[in-house]
């Protein structure tokens, strides 16, 4: 099912077309700016989501075993394991696959594992039909080439099931207080489109602003 699913969304070259796609993103990411991380997440989150929807319409019964096929396919993790399950939150360890290092395509000391925490949101998302977050747990970047990621889903905020307010919100949970202009450049959103799911997200309790003299900060409500 998952190389089914993969050259159906990516094309018949898709292992070898991603791996070359993630290698020249790290590449920029490494030599450019700190904010660079999110455009892999971004990127991982875009492809995560396409893939989880044909999955889905295929009839995915395990999301955490399609997550895993997906990305063994792929060639950038070896496995993925469940370490810990709760009815809405699992730690999943990601391990990494030698050819994925090598490539710096998932474990870098600059951009952590931001694609496939990305993918893994946007993938479990789209098969479990509810929003999930991934959070970074630790990172064995030596050695160990491993993440260990806490994916945890929540409950009716139909508000960010849209993947720009879903990064919205990831974004402002690693820079709480971030102003307006700064979101809008480091997710490459004019400022009209970043009020307008701003203010979605507002009008369902996600975030929440206060102004600091001329600026206006914005911060997740939780």
């Amino acid at each position: 099912m998952a190389e089914k699913a993969i050259v159906a969304v990516l094309g018949p070259d898709s292992a070898s077309l991603l791996r070359g796609m993630c290698s020249n993103l790290m590449y920029l990411v490494q030599a450019s700016t700190e904010e660079g991380g999110l455009v892999i997440y971004m990127f991982g989150l875009r492809v995560g989501e396409r893939l989880g929807r044909e999955m889905a319409r295929m009839g995915l019964a395990d999301p955490v075993e399609g997550l895993r096929s997906v990305l063994r396919d792929l060639g950038l993790v070896d496995d993925v394991k469940v370490m810990h399950e709760t009815p809405r939150e699992i730690s999943l360890r990601v391990e990494g696959s030698l050819e994925a290092k090598k490539m710096k395509l998932v474990y870098s000391s600059s951009a952590g594992c931001n694609f496939t925490r990305g993918f893994a949101a946007g993938f479990l998302s789209e098969v479990l039909g509810e929003t999930v977050f991934v959070e970074e747990r630790e990172c064995y970047s030596r050695g160990d080439p491993a993440c260990v990621f806490a994916a945890r889903t929540i409950v009716a905020n139909p508000s960010v099931r849209h993947s720009v307010r879903r990064a919205i919100v990831d974004y402002l949970r690693a820079n709480p207080g971030a102003h307006l202009r700064q979101i809008a450049r480091d997710l490459g959103l004019s400022l009209g489109t970043l009020r307008w799911h701003i203010g979605v997200l507002e009008r369902h309790g996600m975030v929440r602003e206060r102004r600091k003299g001329n600026l206006t900060e914005f911060y997740l409500a939780e």
